[in-house]
């Protein structure tokens, strides 16, 4: 029979509201809703997607050939986008408007309704009517959010309920469900589960990856981290009617109100196994597994990624501090063949971190490991090629116990935490004294400052005077230059004095022997004189004598003559 869907165009007119188109792609092996649920559908099957969103659904079984596609959706806008890929699109209000009526006598093989749940307030009335659209054999294909993700419970802890445009906490749901409200609503809508998935995402890997969750005690994110569905982002559910549409007023009937659940917490701890493929120990290639709080050994299984690039492992045993026995770590092949086994052997070249590994042999007959820290690992070398075919690795263990005095033989439990206590007492005390101390020192630091300070003025102040010396230094430098070159020219000087002194030394001897030559003749004279002296006293004599001073007149007259007469006979 044709479904009865009439073109978006005539369709009543639904309100001008704000909506959202939500942008969905498919890709094969993807860990999203869709691509997980594509994987569900038979081929050639007839397929009714209620909540088209973008049309990804269409397109992609469109370009996968043979299957037979009709879809629904809330607004135009999406209408628009999803109709090339459909035999028909009806924009529906799944609120306000009847989904049987609108789909008519059409049947379909496959309902997918994926992520559209959550958003409706009569959800368990559209769920119901979906079993009257399925041909025998036929079911309906759900998604929902998990909002017991770990993502949304840290938020809780850390006083933040984030709404967001998509995802867990979509500003449009008006549902929140976990897994006991998920199988309450299925019930209650005539349906039972006939195949379980989930998409599974840690919390780098969702919108929660941005808020900051060491704020919580390590015990509080690791008591979370290790709850059943604290790593299910949404649950993939296949179902089918259990009831025939007739009986459902008695079934209904027939219904006792639901217990209020009660959900048993059983203690976990969580392992991780870390693989080095060249770029170090990241959180992009670890894996998680999680084990009972229990005293009995248990297998803890790591799905890992084969690969001969595998250079190192790294065991994080557990989250917390305890006592564990350990038996062995193996990696399998998919036939599980043995390819490596670790029995916890020292050896030169592993590391350990925040480990005790003991000799002793526990009571489960594995080797007891203390853990003494909240960070615990080992830390494993491979050879080449060890790692290349594993398909999955098994962590054979029991979970950390607490850490008593029965756990070591011969100590007085009292005696060492009497000794723990005089010591934190020593320890207060201590610290009370370095307190002081710092105090003392965070005040020598200000006067110390203040010296430094008035030094680093000093300095600069003997800075500029050394520049201003430094003036000086290259002024009598260039002096001295200006000096050197004088010196120079008196130097010349001097050897010119020198020269002028020796010709003068020269001519005050020649002058010395004219002195006693002439001395020599002063002293001859002399000795003439003494002889003449007395011809001198008979000159005077006659001198004085009458006729002498008759005759001077005369004399003077005959001189006086002469004089005349040479004179004018010369010339």
């Amino acid at each position: 029979m044709s479904m009865k869907l009439k073109p978006a165009s005539v369709e009543k007119k639904l309100p001008d509201v704000l909506t959202h188109v939500y942008q969905r792609e498919i890709h094969a092996q993807s860990n999203d809703s869709l691509s997980k649920i594509v994987a569900l559908i038979p081929p050639g099957s007839a397929v009714l997607d209620v909540g088209t969103g973008s049309g990804a659904l269409g397109r992609y079984l469109q370009a996968e050939g043979g299957y037979t596609v009709d879809g629904v959706t809330y607004n135009a806008e999406e209408t628009a986008l999803a109709q090339p890929h459909y035999r028909c699109v009806q924009t529906l209000d799944l609120e306000q408007q009847s989904l049987s009526q609108a789909i008519g006598e059409s049947r379909y093989d496959v309902v997918v309704c994926a992520d559209v749940l959550e958003h409706l307030r009569n959800a368990g009335s559209v769920l119901q009517a979906m079993a009257a659209l399925l041909k025998p054999g036929g079911r309906v294909l759900i998604s929902v959010p998990n909002v017991t993700h770990l993502g949304v419970l840290l938020a809780l802890m850390a006083g933040r309920f984030v709404r967001t445009q998509e995802g867990l906490l979509d500003s449009t749901h008006v549902h929140f469900l976990d897994r006991a409200g998920l199988y309450k609503l299925v019930e209650e809508a005539g349906f039972g589960v006939v195949n379980e998935d989930a998409v599974i995402r840690n919390l780098l890997q969702t919108e929660f990856a941005a808020l900051n969750f060491q704020v919580l005690p390590q015990e509080v994110r690791s008591f979370v981290a290790a709850l059943p569905d604290s790593d299910i982002y949404q649950f993939i559910w296949a179902l089918q009617p259990v009831v025939e549409p007739g009986a459902k007023a008695d079934r209904k009937a027939a219904l006792q109100p639901p217990p209020i659940p009660v959900v048993e917490q059983v203690p976990y701890f969580r392992a991780q196994l870390f693989q080095d493929r060249g770029d170090g120990f990241v959180e992009r290639d670890c894996i998680d597994s999680y084990g009972t709080q229990t005293n009995t050994l248990q297998v803890l299984r790591f799905e890992v990624t084969a690969g001969d690039a595998v250079s190192a492992i790294r065991l994080d045993l557990a989250d917390r501090p305890g006592q564990i026995e350990f038996v062995h770590l193996v990696a399998v092949d998919p036939a599980g063949v043995v390819l490596w086994k670790w029995a916890g052997d020292w050896a030169a070249n592993l590391v350990y971190h925040q480990t005790d590994w003991t000799g002793a042999r526990g009571w489960l007959g594995g080797r007891v490991v203390r853990l003494t820290g909240d960070d615990p690992w080992v830390q494993i070398p491979l050879a080449p090629g060890a790692w290349q075919y594993a398909s999955h690795v098994e962590l054979h263990v029991s979970g950390p116990q607490p850490v008593g005095h029965s756990d070591y033989p011969g100590v007085d439990a009292a005696q060492i935490q009497s000794t723990l206590q005089l010591l934190s007492e020593q320890a207060a005390a201590r610290l009370n004294q370095l307190e002081l101390q710092l105090d003392s020192a965070r005040s020598l630091a200000d006067f110390r400052q203040g010296d430094i300070d008035t030094l680093r003025r000093e300095l600069q102040a003997a800075t500029g005077l050394a520049d201003f010396r430094q003036t000086d230094i290259d002024t009598l430098r260039r002096e001295l230059q200006a000096m050197t070159g004088l010196s120079d020219f008196r130097q010349s000087d001097i050897d010119t004095l020198r020269r002028e002194l020796q010709a003068m030394t020269v001519v005050a001897e020649a002058k010395q022997m004219a002195l006693e030559s002439l001395d020599v003749a002063y002293q001859h004279g002399l000795n003439e004189i003494a002889r003449l002296q007395p011809l001198a006293a008979q000159l005077d004599v006659v001198l004085a004598t009458l006729s002498w001073r008759v005759t001077k007149g005369p004399r003077w007259l005959f001189r006086t003559f002469k004089r005349l007469f040479v004179n004018r006979h010369d010339e």
